[in-house]
């Protein structure tokens, strides 16, 4: 998932700066790198699918969906994975993702600045987004795992 939060969170922060939108967007990258290191892993080297910086509004609310969306859902992945490998797996990615809080103001940002005229460059700027996560975790690893003494 690095590569592809990696850009899509450096493609949402250069669109709102170029944009200049007031919109509390909250990278969560940093959370993701120290969960890898607290495993001992670093970030794959595989090249996410980038997709266009977003240059509307409506370009801006498709890529928000996908990220601030995404926040939905890491309570439950957060619980499984401490249900399946134990409460000392970092998991800082999934337990901070505060999407309770952020889901509800990106809808009044998308409502506020998303035109119905334009629903479909957020669908389409939405889908760009899911399929650079999709090209990455469909993307095979190749780790270096030593063996286990």
């Amino acid at each position: 998932m690095h590569p592809a939060q990696q850009v899509l969170e450096g493609l949402a922060a250069k669109g709102i700066r170029d944009l200049a939108i007031d919109y509390p967007f909250a990278p969560r990258l940093g959370w993701l790198e120290a969960d890898l290191e607290g495993l001992g892993a670093s970030p794959p080297a595989v090249p996410a699918r980038q997709p266009a910086s977003p240059e509307t509004l409506a370009e801006l609310v498709g890529l928000l969906y996908v990220l601030e969306g995404s926040r939905l859902g890491a309570r439950v992945i957060a619980e499984r994975i401490r249900a399946l490998l134990g409460d000392k797996i970092p998991g800082s990615f999934f337990d901070n993702a505060d999407g309770e809080r952020a889901w509800p103001m990106f809808r009044h940002f998308a409502v506020t600045h998303c035109l119905m005229g334009e629903a479909e460059v957020a669908i389409r700027s939405a889908r760009q987004a899911f399929g650079c996560f999709r090209y990455r975790l469909d993307t095979p690893l190749i780790l270096d795992v030593s063996p286990i003494d």
